[in-house]
């Protein structure tokens, strides 16, 4: 809806104006002279200013000049209303910044008609402003930033967008669907941020996802969506960030402490299989001993520092996985064997006796044999 400010000293030329122009396309505004018209053009800054030029004290001329001396007001289109049909008038009106005159008295058709023009027309210049105020800002953003309309097609897109998607400079972006840069199963995120965006203007959604770019390699983006309006139409705005190189520190960050763990364990480990190595050995020479009560606790011990080494090395092998070999068929009786080989001499030296007796039912089962 367009604002119109009339100024009239004349009650009934400004009844006139409002019986001609009431109507749902504009907000009348009306003053009685050239002060009142100044005070209320800085308030409410009109789409169209009606301005009769015989006023006392402040002719409808003056006014002229004083609204195109403020900035603020210095675009407003001016229609002058004036009795005055001589040539003289007419170029003092448009050398203090007339946009245009009707003459009294006043014809309705032509009234109604050049108020639409020239509405309608400014309204189109205030876009139009906007817009490229707009995309001056865009094209310096480190960001890439697209204009999508509600059926998902684009309709602006910055420099820094174009050059991440890597699209040509001869290929156009207005008119492709923005569903081109998502991953299929991804869609329908967007679709969702699209209408929670567009029922509720002052909602923002944000999230990461992965995109496509024109060459088809893929690369990891952050967006937010928002609403705007383009073109007097509801439209989305997107802000979409490149997130690869933060991507490559995470998980760079992730790797760099999975090895830290590794080493950290291996160094508690070691220390850890040292003290325990030694309370067992400890634990073993006194369990030599012919109280049978004492013998049972010192050996009980042993277990439980046994266990705990155990534990240590499981923790260790879940994390150091090697790669290298594939899985085979591993005898069990056979590995059971070889760790009595390897821990007899242990037991024996601490008159210890292990007896063995190994299933053949235990078969077979796969593993790493470098495990």
């Amino acid at each position: 809806m367009s604002t119109l400010l009339i100024v009239d000293d004349n009650v009934t030329a400004r009844h006139m104006m409002k019986t001609l122009l009431q109507s749902d396309a504009y907000t009348l505004v009306f003053a009685h002279d050239g002060q009142t018209a100044l005070e209320h053009a800085a308030r409410v800054v009109p789409d169209l200013i009606l301005l009769d030029v015989m006023m006392p004290d402040m002719d409808g001329f003056e006014v002229c000049r004083r609204l195109r001396a403020t900035q603020m007001l210095a675009e407003v289109p001016i229609i002058m209303v004036t009795a005055l049909d001589d040539r003289e008038s007419r170029i003092k009106g448009i050398i203090v910044g007339a946009d245009d005159f009707i003459t009294k008295p006043v014809d309705p058709v032509e009234l109604r008609a050049r108020v639409h023009t020239i509405t309608r027309l400014n309204r189109y210049r205030r876009l139009m402003g906007e817009r490229l105020k707009f995309e001056r800002v865009t094209e310096l953003s480190p960001n890439g930033i697209l204009i999508v309309n509600a059926s998902s097609t684009i309709l602006m897109a910055n420099p820094t967008f174009l050059k991440m998607v890597r699209m040509p400079e001869a290929e156009p972006i207005s008119g492709q669907v923005v569903h081109r840069f998502f991953e299929p199963e991804e869609r329908y995120r967007y679709t969702d941020a699209v209408n929670s965006v567009l029922s509720d203007p002052e909602h923002i959604e944000h999230f990461e996802t992965v995109w496509l770019r024109n060459d088809g390699s893929r690369f990891p983006v952050e967006l937010d969506i928002g609403y705007i309006e383009w073109d007097n139409a509801p439209a989305i705005q997107m802000v979409v960030r490149d997130i690869s190189e933060r991507v490559q520190l995470e998980a760079m960050a992730i790797e760099n402490e999975r090895l830290r763990r590794i080493v950290c364990c291996r160094q508690c480990g070691a220390r850890s299989e040292y003290t325990l190595a030694h309370t067992i050995k400890t634990c073993l020479y006194l369990a030599d001993s012919n109280d049978t009560e004492q013998r049972a606790m010192y050996l009980k011990v042993a277990q439980d520092e046994i266990d705990r080494i155990s534990h240590i090395l499981r923790q260790l092998l879940d994390l150091y996985r090697p790669h290298e070999g594939a899985e085979t068929q591993i005898d069990a009786n056979a590995l059971i064997e070889r760790m009595l080989i390897l821990t007899g001499n242990v037991f024996a030296q601490n008159g210890i006796r292990v007896e063995k007796q190994l299933q053949p039912e235990l078969g077979q089962f796969l593993g790493r044999p470098t495990r």
